[in-house]
């Protein structure tokens, strides 16, 4: 009876190490197809709407103090990347800010970023979506680095969602057919063009 007892729990001690092991590996193949997945959707996205380099580190302190961001302010983003702008911005004007990025593993670099930088509780919201559908409406200042033909797709949404007092600036390319109220030439080259609600009711914008 005892070996009968011995036998049967040594079958089922194997039996759980086997699905263990099991769920274990399927939790790895996951795991891969997932980064695999994300790497994908990250160049796909790159290369339709965004430009491949991100905002360089070097110029952050100079677009920012352009931006003339002030303590209390929401800074919102489209297309946020590894979410630099956003952290810096907390980091040194403790502006609040929320970002959009469609890709996950740009997503999961900010909240990392996010964590080691500025700690889990700063008030950064890192939302993984499609910034077509984002909430622009709490925005003081709107921050976007997206190439021609993503700025173009967003012109009807920017022209309804905009608020009069928000200031939207683009890094390096302006948006087609809308007139800047500004452009600031910057270090690198480049320039950040500033826009408000009234740049989308110039005779320049053709729908």
């Amino acid at each position: 009876m005892k070996f009968d007892i011995i036998i049967h729990s040594n079958i089922t001690f194997s039996l759980y190490l086997t699905i263990m092991q099991r769920g274990i590996l399927l939790g790895i193949i996951l795991l891969i197809l997932f980064i695999i997945s994300g790497f994908i959707l990250t160049v796909v996205i790159s290369r339709k709407l965004m430009p491949l380099a991100s905002t360089p580190k070097a110029i952050l302190p100079e677009i920012l103090s352009h931006m003339k961001i002030v303590a209390g302010q929401t800074i919102v983003e489209l297309g946020a990347g590894d979410f630099r702008i956003l952290i810096s911005a907390w980091k040194v004007y403790k502006a609040k800010g929320v970002g959009y990025e469609i890709s996950p593993i740009l997503g999961l670099m900010g909240k990392l970023k996010k964590l080691v930088k500025i700690g889990p509780f700063a008030p950064v919201d890192i939302n993984v979506e499609n910034f077509f559908k984002a909430n622009i409406n709490s925005a003081d200042k709107l921050f976007c680095h997206l190439n021609s033909v993503a700025l173009y797709s967003l012109t009807e949404k920017l022209e309804k969602e905009l608020q009069p007092n928000t200031e939207l600036y683009t890094y390096e390319h302006p948006i087609p057919n809308i007139s800047h109220i500004e452009a600031f030439d910057l270090q690198n080259g480049a320039k950040l063009f500033m826009y408000k609600k009234e740049s989308f009711t110039t005779p320049t914008h053709s729908k």
